[in-house]
């Protein structure tokens, strides 16, 4: 297993916050990696199960970004969903929109294999991209 060195001034308590919250982001994405990689391989052996039956297999593309969003249940009182929404989600999802043309069922915006760096030795650049409704263009990656 990958060791993580971290080396900060604690020499008072917002550098000690700082350090957990950088320690809990590091945990969760590698977490993220994980699940997602385990979400393919499960649906990979329900395929295998669905296609010896005759059946059509399941198809399942994820994308892993980082950023701000707004969350909260929006409707009225007869009616109440859960929602996400800000630039960052839209993000993740022009991201996942490239799975299929790119090959990849996991692709991974910069920013989140930027932070996760206990997953990084598992990430491949695959260049930069256009995303629609992006300025800019955005290194992806996916799995070595």
């Amino acid at each position: 297993m990958p060791q993580l060195a971290v080396q900060t001034d604690i020499s008072s308590p917002q550098a000690d916050a700082r350090l957990a919250s950088d320690l809990r982001a590091l945990r969760k994405s590698r977490g993220a990696t994980l699940a997602a990689v385990e979400a393919l391989a499960r649906v990979e052996r329900i395929n295998r199960g669905r296609r010896a039956d005759g059946q059509p297999a399941a198809g399942l593309d994820v994308s892993l970004h980082i950023g701000k969003v707004l969350y909260g249940n929006v409707g009225s009182d007869t009616r109440l969903d859960f929602t996400v929404i800000g630039p960052a989600v839209n993000e993740a999802s022009r991201i996942e929109a490239l799975c299929q043309p790119l090959g990849r069922p996991l692709l991974v915006s910069r920013a989140f294999a930027e932070a996760a760096t206990l997953s990084q030795d598992r990430l491949v650049s695959l260049g930069r991209h256009r995303l629609r409704g992006v300025r800019e263009e955005t290194e992806l990656f996916g799995l070595a």
